[in-house]
């Protein structure tokens, strides 16, 4: 394998293991939500406002920390600035947020699977079958990305409705997150 590669399977692998975090939050506002509905809304967006900054600065700190190279395939400054100016919009408008909640959720569903369509067709030729388990679940949750930004359902059966399609395309994303790094592992091992 070439240098590059094991640069980029590097890279790929150290940002996995950091996108643990985020799906495990949102299933547990998912819980949440789905056990308190009422007026839960509102007070998660604060919640996820806060989450944000916290997750922002993290996203920050992860950039400058690495070298020019990792810095070029890295997202850590875009998603960091996002979620950052996400946080402080959450707490000047609320109300605002709470009602486009369901596009906001959907939004980070499609943005989260849209890179691991990406990650899934480069690994293609890097793991046996691991990509086509990441390419698959991330096929479907672009699906459900669009059905909770789409939102069929009357307003009585969103938070039941949300907070399921929430735990699905969480418990995915930390699916593929492992199927990667088993991935890797296994090639890894091959190129010894």
């Amino acid at each position: 394998m070439y240098l590059e590669d094991k640069t980029i399977l590097a890279n790929v692998k150290k940002s996995v293991k950091e996108s643990f975090i985020a799906p495990l939050l949102i299933i547990i506002f998912a819980i949440v939500l789905y056990r308190n509905p009422e007026n839960f809304i509102s007070v998660a967006v604060s919640i996820f406002g806060y989450g944000a900054i916290f997750i922002g600065v993290l996203d920050l700190v992860f950039y400058f920390r690495l070298n020019e190279s990792e810095k070029l395939l890295s997202k850590h400054m875009n998603q960091g600035i996002l979620l950052i100016a996400f946080g402080i919009i959450a707490f000047f408008e609320n109300a605002l947020l709470s009602e486009m909640i369901t596009v906001l959720l959907g939004g980070y569903i499609l943005f989260q699977n849209a890179s691991r369509i990406g990650l899934g067709l480069y690994l293609k030729n890097k793991t046996k079958n691991a990509w086509i388990y990441v390419l698959v679940m991330a096929l479907i949750n672009l699906i459900i990305g669009l059905f909770v930004i789409i939102n069929p359902f009357q307003n009585v059966q969103l938070n039941l409705y949300l907070a399921s399609l929430l735990v699905i395309a969480e418990v995915f994303l930390i699916i593929q997150n492992i199927l990667i790094l088993i991935g890797i592992r296994s090639h890894d091992k091959e190129d010894k």
